[in-house]
């Protein structure tokens, strides 16, 4: 049992996958939490076996624009 959770004698983990991470920042920028959905996809670019794919990027750039930061959106993925 490494960290896992138990299910009826069976161990149970789930690695974090780009959609896991494309729901939770999507979910982040509709709630007006972009700032964290930006972390969050640093946080995927940073994730051994996981990246940032068109749907993260289409994610924060709409969550931006609805927030009105199209210059932090621009600035974010010219890096």
């Amino acid at each position: 049992m490494s960290g896992g959770k138990e299910s009826g004698g069976l161990s149970v983990s789930v690695e974090p996958v780009v959609v896991i991470y494309n729901t939770l920042i999507d979910g982040l920028c509709k709630v007006g939490r972009q700032a964290e959905g930006l972390g969050l996809m640093e946080r995927t670019r940073l994730q051994k076996g996981c990246s940032p794919d068109t749907i993260t990027y289409n994610c924060l750039i709409n969550g931006l624009c609805k927030a009105g930061e199209e210059q932090k959106e621009r600035s974010c993925f010219m890096r």
